[in-house]
């Protein structure tokens, strides 16, 4: 049904706003099956990634509602809320930025923490590299240390999530240098 949607006019904007609320309240329900989860947060991802502007209002926050779903039991929950959570980004507040990478991020990098945790909160930095560079670029010089030092855990998946953030953070940086090499040159 969300893919259907025409790009443009009011019927988008409409279900949007009806939409979004009413599937960010459902998957903050504790009795929300997993499966279901999934689905809802699927629709958001769509919802986000083909109409951003119509969410970026929206109440509840994507941001504050998906960000406990990365401590959900279920990984492929995690695993979808991260990408979510990284697509709400670039319509968030600086404050909420500052917010999750303070009481989420920072906690989940250190050491000691549940490898669990810092596979999810690695997930997300690739995940923000990719649909939010520019919200990353501000915690970058914090978080990328950390990551790299996490690729030296005896964890074959931690250290897999780790070179993928390495490779996309890179990516990102020689690409975004790549493009803005090529304005001077057309100057």
């Amino acid at each position: 049904m969300t893919a259907e949607l025409p790009n443009e006019g009011r019927l988008a904007e409409r279900a949007c706003s009806t939409l979004a609320p009413k599937l960010l309240a459902q998957v903050q329900l504790p009795l929300t099956p997993p499966e279901t989860v999934i689905e809802m947060l699927s629709i958001l991802s769509i919802l986000l990634s083909r109409f951003p502007v119509y969410l970026a209002d929206v109440h509840p926050s994507p941001v504050t509602t998906i960000t406990p779903l990365l401590k959900h039991p279920r990984i492929a929950v995690r695993k979808r809320a991260a990408v979510v959570l990284a697509q709400s980004l670039p319509t968030a507040s600086q404050a909420i930025l500052d917010d999750l990478t303070m009481g989420t991020v920072e906690p989940s990098l250190r050491a000691g923490a549940p490898v669990e945790e810092q596979r999810t909160i690695v997930l997300l930095l690739g995940a923000m590299a990719r649909h939010s560079p520019s919200q990353i670029s501000a915690i970058i010089l914090s978080t990328v240390p950390r990551v790299l030092s996490l690729a030296d855990v005896e964890d074959e998946e931690l250290r897999e999530h780790c070179l993928q953030v390495k490779l996309t953070v890179w990516l990102t940086g020689v690409l975004g240098l790549m493009l803005i090499a090529l304005r001077l040159w057309r100057l």
